[in-house]
């Protein structure tokens, strides 16, 4: 349905496009015309967003930081200044609660109302890419799970860290989360913070035999 809704909405601007001096003719105005296609365009991107699909996700990709207040809580206000930013200036997606934006100093309560007010201010306009990862498989699925009742597109998931699990645990790690939360995984690969190392391989493996 949406396939054939973004088909229509394209074949729409092609039209415009192809005709545009003829509608000049005809006494529509080039700022009319101009809204017409951006209202269009908008529509697309909405709806390649409701297609929960992140194989068009490409560009800038934004760990957003986390700004607190003076007395150590979230500062709301701050952070809608710095979303409203990234919308503003071409960000195409926006990676909450990951290494950047603090999330070992989140409460649950923090981690769940920053994803929350992400997904109202963003409102469809680009993926929001949640920052799910722990060292504890089934914290991780909380997380995941978490990020996935409040609207998230995606989930970042850090290798387990401290831990240093063999090959096949960490296989196993993303696989219980990829079960347990269908929502698209990217992986996330920093030897240097979790002692431990995706090879090829693995990556390869995790691809083929883990769907999401």
């Amino acid at each position: 349905g949406d396939l054939r809704m973004m088909s229509s909405t394209t074949s729409g601007i092609v039209v415009i496009v192809k005709y545009y001096y003829r509608l000049l003719k005809y006494g529509i105005k080039i700022k009319d015309i101009y809204q017409i296609c951006k209202y269009l365009c908008s529509f697309v991107t909405k709806n390649f967003k409701k297609m929960n699909n992140l194989n068009y996700l490409r560009g800038s990709i934004v760990a957003i930081v986390t700004p607190f207040t003076e007395n150590g809580t979230v500062d709301f206000e701050a952070y809608a200044k710095l979303v409203k930013f990234h919308l503003e200036n071409g960000t195409n997606a926006i990676v909450v609660a990951g290494t950047t934006g603090e999330s070992a100093a989140l409460s649950e309560e923090e981690y769940a109302s920053l994803i929350r007010f992400t997904v109202e201010k963003v409102n469809g306009e680009i993926p929001v890419i949640v920052g799910s990862g722990c060292n504890v498989t089934s914290k991780a699925i909380r997380h995941s799970l978490v990020a996935k009742r409040e609207g998230a597109d995606g989930l970042l998931v850090i290798n387990p860290y401290y831990n240093k699990p063999t090959e096949e645990g960490i296989f196993q790690h993303y696989k219980a989360i990829a079960e347990n939360v269908d929502l698209p995984i990217i992986l996330y690969n920093v030897p240097g913070r979790t002692g431990s190392n995706m090879k090829a391989s693995l990556t390869l493996r995790i691809a083929r035999e883990i769907k999401n």
